[in-house]
């Protein structure tokens, strides 16, 4: 995710509080962002626009000393996170999504 944000941007957005349900935005360059609220604390979550993809770098990763990852999931249907888990594994091919970002991992 980019950010957390203990104010309601939900709120501040579209004018009332309701976490109950994702909302997008957009920057000036047009890429969207989708905003989770929690119902109870009204915390939100903004996640980045295209999600880490790092299933193509898994034997570099490894070599640098990692033991192991942690993958998140927020959007992703159950057949999504099962393909993607599968792909990290090595199980399957990996195939890249059409948009993805590297984020901090490789600079």
């Amino acid at each position: 995710h980019v950010m957390t944000s203990r104010a309601c941007l939900i709120k501040g957005i579209t004018g009332k509080c309701d976490c109950t349900k994702p909302i997008k935005i957009k920057d000036k360059t047009g890429a969207q962002f989708t905003i989770l609220g929690d119902e109870e604390s009204h915390i939100n979550t903004v996640l980045n626009s295209r999600p880490t993809f790092m299933a193509d770098k898994m034997k570099d990763i490894y070599k640098s000393g990692v033991d192991g990852i942690r993958l998140v999931f927020t959007t992703e249907s159950g057949k999504e996170t099962e393909n993607i888990i599968s792909m990290y594994r090595g199980k399957t091919e990996v195939i890249k999504p059409k948009l993805y970002t590297r984020g901090y991992l490789l600079k």
